[in-house]
């Protein structure tokens, strides 16, 4: 993986999660629903969830600046992580109501969406916010 670009890189992220929740796909329907409500526990914005997601965002974070230091993309700050992470959650969500044989559709916009992501993302000096 050390060769992957840049969007190879997120891919997998993403894959690999969907893949451990997969077995899961009923139940994580019914979870990740009620964890959108900003009252719940399992909220991305709750303060119970906020270590899980600063742990995810450094992670990400780590993916970017390594794509940074290789000169793929300019400098995006935090500002890709976070981009990134609201992403997931709408690939996630796609994923859920994906219903083509082996979630074929939901893995194509995932690479179409990355691809482009890249891209775009080469297209500007600095994405500092």
């Amino acid at each position: 993986m050390r060769d992957a670009s840049l969007a190879e890189r997120l891919f997998a992220v993403i894959y690999h999660h969907l893949e451990q929740i997969s077995p899961y796909e009923d139940f994580i329907g019914a979870v990740y629903l009620r964890a959108l409500q900003p009252v719940s526990k399992f909220s991305p914005l709750s303060l119970e969830s906020q270590h899980l997601n600063l742990r995810y965002l450094r992670f990400i974070k780590e993916i970017f600046a390594a794509a940074e230091a290789r000169e793929e993309i300019p400098r995006v700050g935090d500002f890709g992580a976070y981009a990134f992470g609201v992403f997931h959650l709408a690939m996630i969500s796609y994923w859920l109501h994906d219903q083509s044989s082996g979630k074929e559709n939901t893995l194509a916009l995932l690479d179409r969406s990355l691809q482009a992501g890249e891209k775009l993302a080469r297209t500007q000096e600095s994405w500092e916010w």
